[in-house]
């Protein structure tokens, strides 16, 4: 298998993609005041957990990128790429993947994507969102992940088919 897309979306899309995908954002962004980034321990409740039990979060408090879990993308971190499209750049996946939490990290803002995966032809299509916490509201120290596999038509096809 080999990875053959990696593509961000805008936000407004994660409507089209999943419910969980969606409720997570709102969630999370209802919790900004002023600007500032919510903490961990205003995301994590236990009803948030009850509503969406398959959150990962990944700790960045001097944490080295290339040792970051990536969840349940991890058994997809040594894809080779597809000789065609973004493969060209000939990184595996796990380090693109992992440089996204360093973004995320940097610039405080959310991430939507999309990753495709097979050989030759689409197999399989996760969505994964990105989200960063900060116990201060400023400086990033945990990132939210929520990958979820896409059944049907990928989002970013949605979005491009005319309404």
């Amino acid at each position: 298998m080999q990875w053959l897309r990696k593509r961000p979306l805008p936000l407004y899309a994660l409507g089209a993609a999943d419910t969980a995908l969606d409720f997570t954002y709102r969630y999370w962004h209802g919790l900004r005041r002023q600007g500032l980034l919510p903490s961990r321990s205003a995301v994590d409740t236990p009803q948030f957990r009850l509503l969406v039990p398959d959150v990962h979060w990944v700790d960045m408090r001097g944490a080295r990128v290339e040792r970051l879990p990536l969840g349940p993308l991890e058994g997809f971190a040594d894809l080779r790429p597809a000789a065609t499209g973004e493969g060209r750049s000939g990184y595996r996946l796990g380090t693109l993947l992992r440089e996204d939490f360093r973004t995320v990290a940097y610039t405080g803002s959310a991430l939507f994507q999309e990753i495709h995966l097979g050989p030759g032809g689409v197999t399989a299509v996760y969505a994964e969102l990105l989200l960063p916490v900060a116990d201060d509201g400023v400086a990033v120290s945990e990132v939210l992940m929520l990958v979820r596999p896409q059944c049907g038509q990928p989002v970013s096809e949605r979005l491009a088919t005319p309404m």
